[in-house]
């Protein structure tokens, strides 16, 4: 998926080169069809009036005629290339004048179109005489490309449309620039090795400086040199930089060197001559701007054959800039004719290539974010699978535990229980002589302890007092038998304590095991029990109106088993006795882990 998208992009950034070298195209050979034109070449046959010294400006003048054909109309006069000033008079009549330093303006796609209006009232029938004058500033020789002359309507549309590619363009460029340094110096504050963007935004912060039209308004400028185009050599060795960290170089002490061309050329502007500025020290500006721009492209090679993803576009995006450069410079140089610079709209190449790039790295790294995110959906199945896995073994094995504990306190309970009981039966029956009642006694016993194992078996969801109540309704009848009343005094125990079987046989076993003591023993005529939740723990309390301990066997092995009980319950058992009757008190703290 990523190489699609990646595959997607370069089609779309080639198809937007395209767009803009047709556009660039177009404006480079405007159709200026329907106005006459004037031949400036003409003018260098002219007299000139040669500069008295280096440092005065050269000055050519030309002279032209127009037909009478156009009267009586307002005309126009339209320069699309000039260099310095142009002064225009008709019929020696002074008409206007337009002053543009070509190197003043690097931030223009080309040298900004002058229009110069020639009022009807200047006009005569016949042929008129149209004077032009071209002045260069020091040191540099005055140029002036073919001229246009209509009806002013038909040159105002021509105009405009040079208008656009000078300084509308121009204008979104700039802006364009400035918004995407914005979001490389955010990238590379946020990765700081992505070291790339770093340079790459330094780079368009020195173009948009440079090309910025608020520059002249600051007044840095002087009159015949451009200080603000020393930007360009610094931003061409921020571009070589660029193409190191793209392209992977190491940076070493020698890696700077590329900054001492420019920090030398500009040095030198800040005490040269206007005259010394364009012969001398423009040209090694230029070759300082073409050398850095060449290492980039050799370093980007080198990085696209070592397979760094983005280096083969930047690299080719490169190349194709240099071209577009040595247009300019031979155009400035009057090497070749034509109307447009286009080394500005080329930088829209980079931007595109910049663009790209960082879409082919966003792409990437969603893509790579989305492989991890699959990694982590498997491996967190494969997670989960073993963990049921090992919870289904572990609640095996805890069920096999829980069944083997409580078969084992059934056993238990049967062996201390039912088992004695068994045994006295026996042993009664054996003897033969007039035991019978005991007997009776011992099988009834055995028989209760019976129900209690089997009651403690029954799910009561942990209520104790569902237990308690079914135990009331299994005492009640033995309690009725011996002619006593129970009195229940069972308050609301909530959901705090949470018994299991265990704990609740205990607690059965003790209330039975205080029952039998009282029906067999206290000859009691009431029974009390209660149970209420205190703050620390449960408080069991079972009371009757009998005869007390003192003297009586009720002091024996039942009541040991009872705080036997208590203790295995982690409570307490607190036995009180008068002559009044007997009071047993049960402490269960909050905390069970039976």
């Amino acid at each position: 998926m990523t190489r699609t998208v990646g595959a997607g992009v370069m089609i779309a950034a080639a198809v937007a080169l395209a767009i803009l070298l047709a556009m660039l195209m177009f404006a480079q050979t405007a159709d200026f069809g329907e106005l006459g034109s004037l031949d400036a070449l003409t003018c260098q046959t002219l007299p000139v009036r040669p500069a008295t010294t280096r440092s005065d400006p050269q000055v050519y003048h030309c002279r032209a005629d127009i037909a009478g054909s156009y009267a009586p109309a307002d005309l126009a006069l339209l320069a699309p290339v000039f260099r310095d000033s142009l002064v225009v008079a008709a019929n020696g009549v002074t008409v206007g004048q337009a002053r543009l330093n070509q190197w003043q303006m690097p931030g223009r796609l080309a040298t900004l179109p002058a229009m110069i209006a020639i009022p009807r009232s200047l006009l005569r029938p016949g042929r008129n005489r149209i004077d032009i004058a071209v002045t260069g500033l020091a040191g540099r020789t005055p140029s002036l490309g073919r001229l246009y002359v209509g009806r002013e309507a038909e040159v105002i549309r021509k105009f405009r449309q040079l208008w656009f590619v000078a300084e509308v363009l121009p204008t979104l460029i700039l802006g364009g620039q400035a918004a995407l340094a914005l979001m490389c110096v955010t990238i590379w504050n946020r990765r700081r090795r992505e070291a790339a963007f770093g340079w790459f935004a330094l780079v368009l912060c020195f173009d948009t400086l440079r090309g910025s039209p608020i520059i002249p308004a600051l007044g840095v400028d002087a009159p015949s040199i451009s200080y603000w185009s020393l930007l360009v050599p610094f931003s061409s060795a921020a571009y070589l930089m660029f193409a190191r960290a793209l392209a992977g170089a190491p940076f070493r002490g020698r890696s700077w060197l590329p900054w001492s061309g420019p920090v030398l050329v500009a040095a030198a502007a800040a005490f040269a001559t206007p005259v010394v500025a364009t012969r001398f020290l423009m040209p090694i500006g230029i070759m300082i701007i073409g050398g850095n721009l060449l290492a980039a492209a050799v370093v980007l090679a080198g990085g696209w054959r070592r397979g760094v993803p983005g280096a083969r576009l930047v690299c080719l995006c490169t190349i194709l800039f240099m071209a577009l450069v040595a247009h300019d410079v031979l155009l400035l140089l009057q090497v070749i004719e034509g109307q447009i610079a286009i080394a500005r709209p080329g930088l829209l190449v980079l931007l595109i290539a910049m663009i790209t790039l960082m879409i082919n790295r966003f792409t990437g790294a969603m893509a790579e974010l989305d492989r991890t995110a699959d990694t982590l959906r498997i491996r967190t199945a494969e997670i989960e699978a073993q963990l049921r896995r090992a919870d289904l073994k572990l609640r095996q094995q805890r069920e096999m535990t829980i069944l083997a504990q409580e078969r084992a306190r059934l056993m238990r309970d049967l062996h201390d229980g039912l088992g004695g009981d068994m045994v006295a039966v026996l042993a009664l029956a054996e003897r033969s002589d007039g035991a019978g009642p005991e007997i009776a006694f011992h099988a009834r016993a055995a028989l209760a302890d019976m129900r209690l194992i089997i009651a403690s078996l029954e799910d009561y969801g942990g209520d104790l007092a569902m237990a308690l109540g079914a135990w009331k309704e299994r005492a009640e009848p033995q309690i009725v038998a011996a002619g006593m009343i129970l009195h229940w005094q069972i308050g609301d125990l909530g959901d705090t304590l949470q018994f299991g079987p265990a704990q609740v046989l205990d607690i059965l076993r003790i209330l039975q095991e205080a029952l039998t003591n009282v029906i067999h023993h206290a000859r009691a005529a009431s029974i009390t029990v209660g149970a209420f939740l205190l703050a620390d723990g449960l408080a069991l309390t079972f009371a009757d109106d009998g005869d007390g301990l003192a003297g009586s066997s009720r002091v024996g092995r039942g009541l040991a088993n009872m705080r036997s009980r208590a203790n295995v319950l982690g409570g307490e058992l607190e036995i009180t006795s008068t002559s009044a009757g007997t009071s047993i008190v049960l402490h269960v703290p909050l905390v069970q882990t039976r």
